[in-house]
């Protein structure tokens, strides 16, 4: 086998190599590791003998020439050696990502565009979003994405690349599910058709359904951290304690959620909302109530402040774990 194939084979079978992370995980990394040892090894090996002959280069000259030629070349095919068990382990977090979405939408597909509305505030709501998805997500992509990002990163704070992230009441996916889902496998849930529509042209790596949070056709312990944005303030507060109950079954031992709910107890409808003629839906519980829920429901409180909205008035910011 001359050189030319050498550096074309070898780089090959190491992505092999990497493929085979899906049967033994650690087979990239001990393969990595032996490779690395080899390459310094011989390196070092050769560092030795050009110290040791220093003073007989000019008799050994051609033959330490040759040498030094092989350390560069065995230098740059073990690079591409380390370089290709990384693409393969890399390409299969990616297939992995996407046989999981594709297999979590499957299970879900029949729910997906049955959604009915028995209730006039969810029907405002959700033709009130797609009246305001365009003005309402270039609004968003505008805001300051302080403090929320910083809440965010307290919830996935620990999680691997590829843990799935729920985004329910995602909007438009901007710009969290489109941040997040660069790092993690992200489904997210709305009720608006109009700005779903948006959200897979502004996160294409995420996954996004149309459902009622209030009957979440998910299955319980699928989520590693979910963040509940400015969205449960538009179901009716009598549904609240069952959307956090399911979101408690949805999420794994040990999963962290963020919860952006009311401070004060209001229900009503504004008319005109960030467009003449659309009209929007609130509901929700005062500070204690939303507080003492999440604890009564099961999960322990690690921050609850209160934070000024960019559209107005303030919202109670919980962060909240599902015991482990």
């Amino acid at each position: 086998m001359n050189i030319g194939a050498l550096f074309a084979v070898i780089p090959l079978l190491a992505v092999v190599i990497g493929l085979s992370r899906v049967k033994f995980p650690r087979a990239p990394l001990i393969a990595a590791v032996l490779v690395a040892g080899a390459y310094g090894a011989a390196t070092a090996s050769i560092g030795i003998w050009a110290a040791t002959c220093w003073d007989c280069r000019v008799e050994a000259g051609p033959r330490s020439d040759v040498l030094m030629v092989f350390a560069v070349l065995f230098g740059i095919l073990t690079a591409g050696t380390l370089v290709g068990i990384w693409l393969g382990a890399r390409m299969v977090t990616m297939l992995r990502r996407l046989m999981v979405t594709a297999r979590e939408l499957r299970e879900i597909a029949s729910d997906v565009e049955s959604i009915t509305f028995t209730d006039n505030p969810k029907r405002m709501v959700a033709e009130g979003y797609d009246r305001v998805a365009q003005a309402y997500t270039q609004w968003r992509e505008r805001t300051a994405k302080q403090p929320i990002t910083g809440y965010l990163d307290r919830v996935t704070e620990g999680l691997p690349h590829g843990a799935r992230v729920l985004d329910l009441g995602c909007g438009s996916g901007a710009p969290y599910a489109a941040m997040l889902s660069e790092r993690f496998d992200v489904i997210g849930v709305d009720i608006s058709a109009g700005q779903l529509a948006f959200a897979r042209d502004l996160a294409p790596r995420a996954a996004f359904i149309r459902a009622d949070m209030a009957s979440l056709p998910l299955r319980a312990g699928a989520f590693d951290a979910a963040y509940v944005l400015y969205s449960i303030i538009h179901v009716p507060k009598e549904e609240h304690e069952g959307i956090l109950r399911s979101l408690h079954a949805l999420l794994r031992p040990g999963a962290r959620l963020l919860l952006v709910t009311g401070q004060q107890a209001w229900e009503g409808t504004e008319d005109d909302w960030l467009a003449p003629g659309v009209e929007m839906f609130w509901s929700h519980f005062d500070r204690e109530t939303n507080e003492r829920m999440v604890e009564e429901i099961g999960f322990r409180t690690l921050d609850a402040r209160i934070e000024p909205d960019p559209l107005g008035g303030a919202h109670l910011f919980l962060v909240v774990e599902k015991p482990a």
